[in-house]
């Protein structure tokens, strides 16, 4: 294989991972340039000279989480990408693949989205090369995370918020494809893609993976073989999705923030927006997977893996992740207390609000004002689903909502530490009838706190920490939530 002329430079530990896929596609240098003159010849528009085409694959690959991709150079200056996925491969993972690139082809082919095109796929690994993989249009630009906090590389025409207006603008577009439940897009008979598509249920559980969680709990193999092959969804609402995903989750996570975050899918996301229609749902648009060419525009929006068809404001008409890490402070680097090299690399946040709002502007023209709604709080709703989906981030996540919700980020665990053992609703079963029988028995904790609050039993209103209160019993319809640094 060929080398890049700026070949990456993977870590100690993304080598180890990487390295038997690597050797063994490596290896097979010949099959995968078989492959792809094969696939060029049999999609050539104009005659190509078969004995003058050749196809030169670049080692090492750029290798993400899941996926490696090989770029693969012919001889007459056309470029392509092989991207094979580095999962332990199953048949639920074959039927997952068969519907990303249904999801992808669909929206490539009903919006202006930059999206590459797919020449050649194998969903499963009876293939020539023995795994599966596509061939697509390799896209010659730079991943926008890697400038994305490069004050040096946004000079004369380029601009950050020029990217947010060109996002704004694809997403736009992206919500005009709307459908009436949540799911997975699938076609209504395969046999015969031309009776059009239709939404079917997620093929299988929620994907907690185990390496989702710094130590697996207890269970969740068994959780997850058990629950494999079962159906989920479809659904006609946000709440009841996000609450299905949630007691998925508590079948064998038995946190007490959990219950909290329960408690609290009550009263966030916005109800307005709970039912349909329903857009698609990019599975990771971060700025990882946004590319931008050498004038700072958007090239192409890649790795559509596990797109689905959800909420409005957790799909096309959200703001985009890179731009509400604040609500996520897990994997927001910015910190007061560090020095100005080190948050030079990361948004503020009064820089994250700033770009929101830009980013909310350029939606509000792209669609006429029509579509400014379910953006304007999506991050709420993002940092519920993050919560519910991302067991490293509940934590930090739950404070934030606290701080949001009650005006004081650590009152979710003065919740948990309040919830009882013997809670009736925290024991019930589906078939028990509610009974609360202890609430006519004499309870020391309310005589404790009754005497404490001078006898009156209603306490007293100690507002001495975070007097501003709860910004969101306060806030109004058409407020953007906003929390002080």
């Amino acid at each position: 294989m060929g080398s890049p002329s700026t070949p990456a430079s993977p870590s100690v530990s993304d080598e180890d991972i990487w390295a038997p896929l690597r050797k063994d596609i490596e290896s097979r240098v010949e099959v995968v340039q078989q492959l792809a003159i094969a696939t060029r010849l049999s999609q050539a528009t104009i005659p190509i000279s078969e004995s003058t085409l050749t196809c030169t694959p670049i080692a090492p690959p750029q290798c993400g989480s899941y996926n490696a991709v090989y770029e693969l150079r012919f001889s007459d200056g056309v470029r392509w990408a092989l991207r094979v996925p580095q999962r332990m491969w199953s048949a639920s993972r074959t039927r997952a693949m068969q519907l990303d690139i249904l999801a992808q082809t669909y929206i490539s082919s009903h919006t202006g989205i930059p999206i590459p095109k797919i020449h050649a796929y194998s969903c499963d690994r009876d293939n020539v090369l023995g795994y599966p993989y596509i061939v697509m249009d390799f896209v010659p630009a730079k991943r926008l995370v890697s400038v994305w906090n490069d004050a040096s590389w946004w000079t004369g025409s380029r601009s950050r918020d020029r990217v947010l207006e060109q996002m704004a603008s694809h997403m736009v577009d992206m919500a005009r494809l709307k459908f009436d439940t949540i799911g997975r897009l699938d076609y209504i008979d395969a046999s015969q893609p031309d009776k059009g598509v239709h939404v079917v249920p997620f093929h299988e559980h929620p994907d907690w993976e185990e390496h989702d969680f710094i130590e697996p709990p207890p269970g969740l193999a068994a959780w997850q073989a058990e629950r494999a092959h079962l159906e989920f969804g479809p659904f006609t609402s946000t709440y009841a999705w996000l609450r299905a995903m949630l007691e998925e989750r508590r079948r064998f996570d038995k946190g007490k923030d959990l219950v909290v975050l329960q408690l609290l899918l009550g009263v966030v996301p916005e109800t307005t927006y709970d039912g349909g229609p329903f857009v698609f749902v990019h599975g990771n648009l971060d700025s990882q997977n946004v590319l931008v060419d050498d004038e700072g525009n958007i090239a192409a929006i890649i790795d559509w893996d596990d797109t689905f068809v959800g909420p409005r404001q957790l799909g096309a008409l959200g703001y985009p992740p890179w731009l509400t890490v604040d609500w996520d402070p897990t994997f927001h680097g910015w910190n007061v207390n560090a020095d100005a090299e080190h948050n030079s690399r990361h948004d503020s946040p009064e820089e994250l609000i700033r770009l929101r709002k830009v980013y909310l502007d350029a939606v509000d023209a792209a669609s006429g004002g029509t579509l400014t709604g379910p953006v304007r709080n999506s991050h709420i709703a993002s940092s519920v689903y993050c919560a519910i989906t991302s067991p490293e981030s509940t934590p930090m996540a739950m404070l934030r909502l606290s701080q949001y919700i009650f005006g004081r980020s650590y009152a979710c665990l003065t919740i948990e530490d309040e919830l009882h053992s013997s809670s009736a609703w925290l024991n019930a079963k589906e078939t028990d009838t509610a009974e609360c029988l202890d609430f006519y028995q004499p309870s020391a904790s309310r005589i404790d706190s009754s005497s404490e609050a001078g006898g009156s039993g209603t306490g007293s209103d100690d507002t001495s920490e975070d007097e501003t209160g709860t910004s969101w019993a306060t806030e109004r319809g058409e407020d953007t939530a906003a929390l002080p640094a």
